[in-house]
């Protein structure tokens, strides 16, 4: 499963994209890691954005900054927040995901690896 970096115009985000080839699955994550949002979120160090996206077949936790992506000037210091906040992220979510990963087997809902 995917941690992403996103720098553009706008802003800065770091994320967890679930974009497994199964909704069913990708939902079931989801749901999961919501039910732990107030533990992650104190293990991340701030509020998160939970993108439930029922018009695509994934789901994302997310962490925006706006800035000026055209201020050249700026770019050190989104780096710099950027990995500090990735490395934050897969940090307070990973250890969800790997005991997450084991239930979805069990479950009988995966179609595909699940050794995330």
């Amino acid at each position: 499963m995917p941690f992403e970096v996103i720098f553009s115009q706008k802003d800065a985000r770091i994320q967890l994209n679930i974009s497994r080839s199964d909704a069913v699955e990708n939902t079931w994550l989801f749901e999961r890691l919501s039910e732990r949002k107030t533990h992650i979120e104190s293990q991340f160090g701030g509020m998160l954005n939970w993108r439930l996206l029922p018009e695509r077949k994934s789901c994302q936790v997310v962490c925006a900054k706006a800035f000026d992506g055209g201020n050249k000037e700026l770019w050190p210091d989104i780096i710099s927040w950027m990995i500090d906040g990735m490395t934050r992220l897969e940090k307070a979510i990973r250890p969800s995901l790997q005991e997450l990963a084991v239930e979805l087997k069990k479950s009988g809902l995966i179609t595909e690896g699940g050794d995330e």
